[in-house]
């Protein structure tokens, strides 16, 4: 994207345009007073800024809208205007644009019409230079996000007249503490350490994460489900015994057909051939089954205490003896292979007699490291027995709580001691009991718990693939690494331009949005540095050295830097800055050339001035002289209207020179 014409309308359809080049540097020279720094504003307000700082002196006594044509690649132009803020306002949100081909020129006054707003204005722009539907993350609030738009890639593009000279902001419109900020979270972006989708794909991770944690929890309902239905069959099995409707004993725990083969048995019975059972025998064996698993229960829960001290313990010291063996190796008492016991272990001098000492540390060493070895070898045992300790103490445990369960539903049942247990309404109670459960009770589908078990695996790698993809360590590093390529740029302009610190390394601080020199008293940043003339430099230095990096990168942002007045610092009557090399101007619009000439046809300079040089290269790069006349014709206004826009005028630079 890059300018080719700015053009004003006259309320009476008149028209004024300045014709600029792509792909090479562009001056415009004049006087003060003449509109050059008018120049800068309108083309911001072209590209979708609401503020019209144009408009309150002469331009808004005469124009009605101001326009801009646009070369935005393969042979596309675009037209974009804006008309003057309603009377007593200094914004507006109202635009047109048209696009088009190489034959797209500006139209008529009488064919502009206000068409979309500038939000919408900058969304399109913005498209057009590759900044479609980006959004990244934030950096000042959690899982938040934000758009990039050509509002904030606007920054690199303009340098106006009191920008340029200043210590306290490095960028265009620094002193929005809102863009400031949405320009240090789009840094890694434009500069490529970032996708454009960042912000998307950390919201595909937050959705991700959540599934994952709903898959979890529904997956281990439902194996807890089928433990419960489990733990409810075997209880009814004990129900059962308890009051006669089966004779044989549980089965194993792992037989669940069996189970639930025995209470489809025992519900299927005719009263007649029940089994007549002592009752008080029957109810005398749960609870000696309750007081066995009661005392497997504690020997299995003193086991794993056991297991869990001597692992402990054996961490403790297989911690301590690495600790020791590690002492040893780091200060060099002994090697990895100890064999040379002739020589002094600390200074390796040749030992004179027979020095026990050397022996001494290289058996201690491999003593240490031969329990190490063991150590690791008893550590996956050590695991193993205690997930067997686990598996044995949930077994037990929920074993006795069937036989807890039918003890209870048998003594409820009978609150003579055991003497009516096997009684016909105890074991029609009972069958009611099998009979409900059986029927409510859902089979556990191992085929669809496995099928569960695997979307868990699933999202949990895609989690980690997100996660992989946002590593903000390896980000970071790239951010890094793309700065220091950007810094070596920016040092090597400064040191063309003879600033304050040339020849030492200067880079450029994303962060803080400034330029820090790093020197033998600790980095310095431009505001600690002084004289306009160094302000200039640093920050030609560091534009230049952006733009050369957007464009041998490909990134998205406009291809144009406009410059107002630059040689400010080293104009005659700035005596006072410290600066006076009559070689200062030179280096800067020389500077500005080769650059321009070394990344054309891809970037384009605009150099608003009033100094110029006699070389003829500075003269075939001027594309407006205004010595007379200036941006707006004389003729647009009356004398009266140009006498009181000039008196406005003077007394704005005198209160600026005041300041």
């Amino acid at each position: 994207m890059q300018l080719l014409r700015v053009i004003l309308y006259n309320e009476d359809g008149r028209t004024r345009s300045v014709n600029f080049e792509p792909g090479s540097l562009n001056v415009v020279v004049g006087n003060s007073r003449t509109g050059k720094s008018a120049l800068l504003d309108i083309v911001d307000y072209c590209m979708g800024q609401d503020d019209a700082p144009a408009f309150p002196g002469i331009i808004g006594h005469v124009c009605a809208w101001v326009g801009t044509l646009w070369s935005v690649g393969s042979g596309s132009r675009v037209f974009v205007a804006r008309p003057k803020p309603a009377k007593g306002k200094a914004t507006s949100t109202l635009a047109t644009i048209r696009f088009g081909g190489e034959s797209l020129e500006a139209p008529a006054l009488a064919e502009l019409e206000t068409t979309l707003s500038s939000d919408q204005l900058r969304d399109q722009l913005g498209a057009l230079v590759g900044l479609n539907d980006v959004r990244v993350a934030r950096t000042d609030e959690d899982g938040a996000s934000m758009s990039v738009t050509l509002d904030t890639a606007s920054v690199f593009s303009f340098q106006n007249q009191d920008e340029i000279a200043t210590k306290s902001q490095l960028f265009h419109r620094g002193t929005d503490a809102q863009l400031r900020r949405r320009l240090v979270d789009a840094f890694p972006f434009f500069l490529g350490a970032v996708d454009g989708d960042q912000a998307q794909r950390q919201a595909d991770l937050r959705a991700a994460e959540w599934d994952l944690r709903r898959q979890e929890a529904a997956f281990e309902a439902a194996l807890r489900d089928g433990e419960r239905i489990e733990s409810d069959l075997r209880a009814l099995l004990y129900e059962a015994r308890a009051v006669g409707l089966i004779a044989a004993g549980p089965p194993s725990s792992d037989s669940r057909r069996l189970v639930l083969e025995l209470l489809a048995t025992a519900l299927a019975k005719p009263t007649s051939e029940d089994i007549d059972t002592a009752a008080g025998e029957r109810v005398q064996a749960l609870r000696e089954q309750q007081r066995r698993l009661r005392r497997e229960l504690t020997d299995a829960m003193s086991n794993r205490t056991l297991l869990l001290e001597a692992s402990s313990g054996a961490t403790g010291y297989e911690s301590a003896i690495e600790h020791q063996a590690g002492r040893l190796q780091s200060l060099q008492l002994v090697g990895d292979s100890v064999t040379d016991h002739g020589h002094c272990p600390v200074c390796q001098q040749a030992l004179h007699g027979d020095d026990p000492v050397p022996q001494q540390l290289a058996q201690r060493l491999s003593t240490l490291r031969e329990d190490i070895r063991h150590l690791s070898t008893a550590t996956p045992g050590r695991q193993r027995a205690l997930a067997e300790s686990r598996a044995q103490i949930a077994t037990v445990r929920d074993e006795l709580v069937a036989v807890d369960a039918a003890l209870e539903t048998a003594i409820a049942a009978d609150p003579s001691g055991g003497e009516q247990l096997g009684d016909p309404a105890s074991r029609a109670f009972v069958r009611g009991r099998i009979d409900a459960t059986l029927r409510g009770a859902q089979p556990v589908d191992e085929a669809a718990l496995e099928a569960q078990r695997a979307r868990v695996e699933q999202t949990r790698y895609r989690v980690e693939a997100l996660r992989n993809a946002l590593n903000d360590d390896e980000s970071k590093e790239l951010l890094e690494s793309l700065v220091h390529v950007i810094s070596d740029d920016l040092t090597d302009y400064a040191d063309r331009l003879g600033v304050e610190h040339a020849g030492r390394s200067v880079r450029l601080d994303i962060r803080k949005l400034t330029v820090v020199a790093d020197t033998l008293d600790g980095p310095r940043t431009l505001k600690q540095m002084g004289s306009g003339g160094n302000w200039v430099g640093y920050h030609l230095a560091a534009h230049l050295a952006l733009h050369r990096f957007f464009v041998t990168q490909q990134r998205p942002t406009p291809r144009l830097l406009m410059l107002d007045q630059p040689s400010q610092p080293f104009s005659e009557g700035r005596q006072r800055e410290g600066n006076t090399d009559p070689d200062a101007v030179r280096r800067v619009f020389e500077l500005l050339r080769d650059v321009a000439a070394a990344l054309a046809p891809e970037f384009q300079i605009v150099l608003c001035e009033h100094a110029e040089l006699d070389d003829e290269w500075f003269r075939e790069a001027v594309r407006e002289s205004w010595r007379g006349e200036g941006l707006v014709p004389r003729d647009w206004a009356d004398e009266t209207t140009w006498a009181e826009y000039d008196s406005t005028r003077i007394e704005e630079a005198s209160d600026r020179a005041e300041e």
